[in-house]
């Protein structure tokens, strides 16, 4: 296997507990989440951006915990709140932002 190649049931985990989608989400929730709770919204988030950008795993990941995940966890941590199940496609700018981020047919800004 290839360094970055994801098998089916590859999980996703953060390497940045203290921020990004992670650590945000940790912080803003009304109501203490345990790592289990967390790992799952993590691993659910990146799911979802894997479907909707058409990258990898790993990039999800990355992308997750960089300062973009962070300002994700801001947006959906009402419905963490709400008990609601995670859904990324109410984050109007998401999509759009993910395709700028993450195509790769696009060339870095210099």
């Amino acid at each position: 296997m290839t360094r970055h190649q994801q098998t089916p049931a590859e999980t996703a985990t953060t390497q940045n507990e203290s921020w990004g989608f992670y650590g945000t989400l940790d912080r803003n929730c009304e109501e203490r989440l345990d790592d289990d709770r967390l790992a799952a919204l993590y691993h659910e988030a990146a799911s979802q951006i894997v479907q909707i950008a058409g990258c990898k795993l790993y990039e999800a990941r990355e992308w997750l915990d960089s300062t973009r995940g962070r300002h994700l966890a801001d947006q959906v941590s009402p419905q963490v709140d709400a008990d609601e199940e995670l859904d990324l496609a109410k984050v109007s700018w998401l999509a759009k932002q993910l395709r700028r981020d993450l195509d790769p047919t696009r060339r870095p800004r210099r």
